[in-house]
């Protein structure tokens, strides 16, 4: 949860993505920290680069909807809500022993990358708390 609320606090202020939000009154359990990219930011390029500076990532989510053996169940239909999460989330490092100076790292890697992946504005460098 602390290093959720750190993620929060830093990417909250980014034009270019979307942290996850959880809604008053409930609680999140935080397996992954999935954000949505902006549509101008290219996330495999983003990805690439989070990977060459030590930070690992992954796809946020599919669309099954696109997955050929699955295509029986979905018919042709589109999902609009569900492609877009597959074609612009991105789940950032989070672990069971992971300290505010991982995710300070994680931060700063995207802050430093995202703008030449497409991110525009071009982030604003992280507060210190």
């Amino acid at each position: 949860r602390t290093c959720a609320d750190r993620y929060a606090a830093a990417l909250g202020g980014m034009d270019w993505l979307t942290p996850p939000v959880e809604p008053a009154g409930y609680g999140h359990t935080w397996q992954t920290y999935a954000v949505l990219l902006d549509a101008a930011v290219d996330r495999q390029a983003l990805m690439t680069r989070l990977l060459e500076r030590g930070i690992e990532n992954s796809i946020g989510a599919h669309a099954l909807n696109r997955i050929a053996y699955l295509e029986p169940y979905c018919g042709k239909r589109s999902f609009d809500g569900c492609e877009r999460a597959a074609d612009s989330a991105l789940c950032l490092p989070l672990y069971p022993t992971m300290t505010g100076d991982d995710v300070d790292r994680v931060v700063e890697a995207l802050t430093d990358c995202a703008p030449r992946c497409g991110a525009w504005p071009p982030p604003r460098a992280p507060s210190s708390a």
